[in-house]
């Protein structure tokens, strides 16, 4: 009997559907709490999970993310949102299926057959031996010299794919189809994405000869003479036949000297078949090579439009008016949705900017009427205000290079102003703040590096656990770059979630233990210092302390892309 977990927080519909999955022969478990969810769902080992995005404490989004990295279990998406986006976001995010609420119960009932069929994981051996590593394809996770390393599903996928077709050329379209089964949901830069990703993976842990890349290979095959012939096949039967059927005329109607004749004519008629055929040879090879030459070099792969230049055959007109066509269409769909974008982000901020007003007002009456209850109160609304400033700047983070301006800041000035805007922070939570050679120019955005440093400074106050606690706050100039380095004496982070702490909502295991940790403080960081010109890395030892670093070009010229 296969067993099928639903995450769904609404209890009617939870006990509904599984009382009608029972009785249609799986076995259900429906919790009906969420905070441990994702390890919970893990422990029951499933053969499918529905999963609702709606959740009351956590976001379903990140639990189908999670689940998806440690298991290839079947996830059904189950929801009452609607839009592409959302269907998107959830098959990229590893989700097999996905289904709009209200649904069909039969319909449910044909989808959770289908995906099972389909993920079936009796047939599937645990491990796959590749010679100088392993492939565990319960735990999704390579192992080599003795050590484990976790793998994404589609990097897991990609990987098996390449090591069960070994020897040949695997083309992209081939990947795809194994990754997604279809490439409605995806496109050629995801993949390329994913292949980096797991290409620089096996690199690191001392596998770099893995993964070869043939260019101009595999999917994109060129036109060869054999193939054009094949091709022309037709057109050559009948050009054979009524040159034969010429000469033969002519010699019937002249046999002394019809021979003679006959040949000649033949030959002309020959020579006259041959050379057109050759010269539309020549300029269909020289178009259709030089196209796939192009599209294999270039990165991004919607540009070939741009690019080529028209040929002097009709065929390849049409087929070159069709990309110009398609690209036209393309750009228009991708603009209709970054005004969606847009749009949804004005509203953003300006919902942001109307509770900032409730939120004052709180503030100042908490501030006026002074008394325990309203200190907590006071601190709570700290809290909320941190949440909605974290919600506009992300709001803004993908349009950075629209709201910047590059220019010299006094290091002093901005980390003062951030430490003076959180200081009762810092005061509530017993917090020694000591700064060090911060009399330095660099050159930066003032509002945007702000909020990356109160991110920083807020997150060491969260993981603040001594009765001596302390951030330090240092300046360094080097030959190249001045570095701004936030050391704190925390909890830290342990040394295997160290590399992802700049994830999208990753938590670790330190934020698991916090509610108030959404994951997106330190993402947000990285981003902005991405679009700022800015390097900024961490390192920790897990029970003393955390130390994060930024760094800053010497000069003025950053690019901001």
């Amino acid at each position: 009997m296969k067993t099928i977990y639903i995450i769904e927080d609404d209890k009617k519909i939870r006990e509904e559907l599984s009382v009608f999955l029972a009785k249609n022969g799986y076995y259900c478990y429906s919790p009906c709490e969420f905070e441990h969810i994702i390890d919970e769902a893990l422990n029951k080992n499933p053969d499918l999970i529905l999963l609702d995005i709606n959740l009351p404490s956590i976001d379903g989004y990140y639990v189908c993310r999670e689940i998806r990295k440690k298991s290839d279990v079947p996830i059904i998406v189950v929801t009452s949102r609607n839009t592409e986006i959302d269907e998107l976001m959830a098959m990229n995010l590893g989700a097999d299926d996905f289904i709009s609420k209200p649904y069909n119960t039969q319909i449910l009932l044909a989808h959770i057959s289908s995906v099972l069929k389909r993920t079936s994981r009796d047939t599937v051996s645990d491990k796959i031996d590749c010679g100088s590593f392993q492939i565990n394809l319960s735990k999704s996770s390579i192992i080599y010299n003795d050590t484990e390393y976790e793998l994404t599903k589609n990097e897991l996928k990609i990987l098996s794919c390449l090591y069960e077709k070994r020897g040949t050329i695997v083309s992209r379209d081939d990947l795809m189809t194994q990754l997604w089964n279809n490439d409605m949901f995806i496109d050629d830069n995801t993949l390329t994405v994913n292949i980096n990703r797991l290409r620089k993976k096996l690199e690191d842990i001392g596998l770099d000869q893995v993964i070869e890349t043939r260019r101009g290979r595999g999917v994109y095959g060129k036109m060869s003479s054999l193939e054009f012939l094949k091709e022309k096949l037709i057109y050559i039967i009948s050009s054979f036949l009524s040159i034969v059927l010429t000469m033969l005329i002519i010699w019937a109607l002249n046999p002394v000297r019809g021979i003679a004749l006959s040949i000649f004519i033949g030959a002309m008629l020959i020579i006259g078949a041959i050379i057109p055929l050759i010269s539309e040879y020549i300029n269909k090879r020289n178009f259709y090579n030089n196209l796939i030459n192009i599209f294999d070099s270039l990165d991004k792969k919607n540009l070939i439009a741009d690019i080529i230049s028209p040929p002097s055959f009709k065929e390849g007109i049409i087929l070159y008016d069709i990309l110009k066509g398609s690209n036209k269409a393309m750009l228009e769909e991708i603009n209709k949705y970054k005004y969606l974008q847009e749009e949804y982000r004005e509203y953003i901020e300006l919902w942001v900017h109307e509770i900032k007003t409730p939120i004052s007002s709180s503030k100042l009456i908490a501030q006026n009427n002074k008394n325990e209850v309203l200190d907590s109160i006071s601190e709570e609304l700290d809290k909320i205000e941190a949440l909605v400033e974290q919600v506009l700047f992300y709001s803004r983070s993908n349009a950075v290079e629209k709201d910047y301006i590059i220019k010299k800041v006094n290091l002093k000035k901005l980390c003062f102003d951030v430490i003076k805007s959180n200081s009762r922070l810092f005061i509530q939570h017993n917090i020694r703040v000591e700064t060090k050679g911060l009399d330095l120019d660099v050159f930066t955005d003032h509002k945007w590096m702000q909020f990356i440093l109160a991110q920083i400074l807020t997150n060491s106050v969260k993981y603040s656990n001594k009765p001596d606690a302390f951030i330090k706050i240092i300046g360094q100039k080097n030959e190249n770059n001045i570095i701004l380095i936030i050391e704190d004496n925390g909890i830290g982070i342990q040394e295997s979630e160290l590399p992802r702490i700049f994830d999208k909502g990753f938590t670790g295991t330190n934020g698991r233990k916090n509610e108030r940790s959404t994951g997106m403080g330190l993402y947000l960081c990285k981003k902005l210092c991405n679009k700022l010109g800015h390097a900024i890395y961490a390192s920790s030892k897990y029970g003393e302390g955390m130390k994060i670093s930024i760094a800053f070009p010497k000069n003025s010229m950053v690019d901001i892309c």
